[in-house]
């Protein structure tokens, strides 16, 4: 049974625990700007290892928030010398949840994924999946979600752009600034065992 007060954290735990090797992780700080101008503020780059990769951690990086920032999960890793990638979803904002339950069983199958946990994200739903990536297969993935049948929740089209344009994906685990509703809150599990 899965516990329905997880968080992102709680997921990326999950994930990491999972490798049999030292992993370094990628965060981000971004200033909140303008519909339209986000991408083109500067991201700070933060890097954290295995060893520290703790809720001590991310509360020093939260609490460390400038009035106007926000913190996501970068899905870039590197695992030993070698770069992975976190398959992650952000659904265009307005999505019903139920709607993205529902399709979640063929979602999950369409994108070639074991696993998928979803978030209310506070404006729209994010999710974020297993098992890791290579880079080919991170833009393989990326490419399915923006060809996916018309009956799947539409994915937000200008975040895979973003995800590109950036070399990762990237999704929000702070509520520090009023552009948000709340933090992400879990509400989904799916699993698919072949």
């Amino acid at each position: 049974m899965i516990k329905t007060d997880l968080t992102p954290f709680d997921i990326a735990i999950w994930i990491l625990n999972n490798q049999n090797a030292d992993y370094t992780l990628n965060f981000s700080k971004y200033i909140i700007s303008e519909p339209g101008l986000q991408y083109n503020q500067e991201r700070e780059i933060l890097q954290v290892n295995r060893s520290e990769f703790e809720l001590y951690w991310l509360n020093k990086q939260l609490n460390s928030l400038q009035h106007n920032q926000e913190l996501t999960w970068n899905s870039n890793i590197k695992i030993s010398d070698k770069f992975y990638h976190v398959p992650m979803i952000d659904f265009e904002v307005g999505i019903n949840q139920d709607l993205i339950k529902s399709a979640s069983s063929k979602l999950i199958i369409e994108l070639n994924l074991q696993e998928l946990w979803f978030f209310q994200s506070g404006r729209s739903c994010h999710a974020y999946g297993f098992p890791l990536l290579n880079k080919e297969a991170w833009y393989h993935y990326l490419g399915v979600l923006l060809t996916l049948p018309r009956d799947y929740p539409n994915i937000d089209t200008r975040w895979i752009g973003h995800s590109l344009k950036r070399g990762y994906s990237a999704l929000r685990w702070s509520h520090n600034t009023t552009r948000y509703k709340h933090l992400p809150t879990f509400y989904h599990h799916e699993k698919y065992i072949r």
